[in-house]
């Protein structure tokens, strides 16, 4: 029951997030050190960033991610949905993961460590342990989107 609710409002969360404004498009004239994008790594997940300044344009996060497709234009945003997608699916297991480990953990605090505390710990450390691959894939297909971002401004060094 608790992760038909947990399910259900993340479906939710992601329905809202679609709502979001995206981010304005950026002027024909604006160079790389204003406009190209960055990733720069951050305790709850990716920052995409712009410019010298760094401002922050996106975060694809580790345990749950918003769309951020549209911080990117029509030749990136492929990369960056491929990376949302791939990162939600990271995140369902790392946090199912999580949620095992933690639950396992509770139960061995409370009655010594019996064999179903300890099968949920091995299930929690295992699924952990299956969403690192796909957390990877995530950060290269975001690494992908900021490539294609940054490719406008090929060839013009200043």
């Amino acid at each position: 029951m608790r992760l038909l609710l947990a399910s259900l409002l993340v479906v939710a969360a992601s329905r809202l997030d679609a709502q979001r404004a995206p981010v304005p498009p950026i002027a024909a004239d604006c160079d790389y050190r204003q406009c190209a994008y960055g990733i720069i790594a951050a305790p709850h997940g990716l920052r995409v960033v712009r410019g010298e300044a760094e401002v922050r344009v996106a975060l694809l996060g580790f345990l749950w991610t918003r769309d951020i497709s549209g911080a990117f234009d029509a030749p990136a945003q492929e990369a960056a949905r491929a990376a949302v997608r791939t990162r939600r699916w990271g995140a369902l297991l790392t946090d199912t993961g999580l949620a095992l480990l933690l639950t396992g953990a509770a139960r061995a605090a409370t009655r010594d460590l019996d064999e179903t505390g300890a099968r949920l710990m091995l299930a929690g450390a295992a699924t952990v342990g299956l969403s690192v691959p796909l957390q990877f894939r995530a950060d290269t297909h975001l690494s992908r989107a900021v490539f294609a971002h940054n490719a406008r401004f090929a060839g013009v060094a200043r």
